[in-house]
């Protein structure tokens, strides 16, 4: 029965290896912007880490807002816009059943921090879509303009 174990785990390991490499770095990109979203600051800091390291490209606004979310560094000359139009917008051209509910609930709540926090409750259908070749829409949602 050792015998097997030993043989198994280096497969296994090699195959999450595997996935990893051929991984899209812009899914991560788009994970990490979602979960900006839904301010969960641990799951976007591990997705864009990812990115950084898939990509070999840091991004200025993802590190501006990961830096300013989740590690609370100051960017004191920069603005962060989460634009909940766009992102709706989106939203309504995805072709999921939970979608027209999700949208419907969302649009109740005009406070940012109880609109993340109603996305976080969802966060499960939401990762699916920012996996997705369309997931864009996280990323270009969110934008960083400097202060003048």
């Amino acid at each position: 029965m050792k015998t097997r174990l030993c043989i198994i785990v280096p497969l296994l390991l090699f195959a999450a290896i595997e996935v990893l490499a051929q991984s899209n770095p812009n899914e991560y990109r788009n994970l990490a912007a979602m979960h900006l979203w839904t301010q969960n600051c641990e799951k976007a800091q591990k997705c864009y880490n990812i990115f950084k390291e898939l990509s070999g490209n840091p991004l200025e606004k993802m590190d501006v807002l990961v830096g300013q979310q989740c590690k609370g560094e100051s960017y004191d000359n920069y603005v962060i816009i989460y634009d909940w139009p766009v992102l709706m917008k989106y939203l309504e051209t995805i072709n999921h059943p939970d979608i027209p509910l999700i949208l419907r609930v969302l649009s109740l709540y005009s406070d940012p921090q109880e609109r993340a926090k109603q996305l976080r409750n969802v966060e499960h259908v939401f990762e699916p879509i920012a996996r997705g070749l369309d997931g864009d829409a996280w990323y270009e949602s969110i934008s960083v303009q400097k202060k003048i």
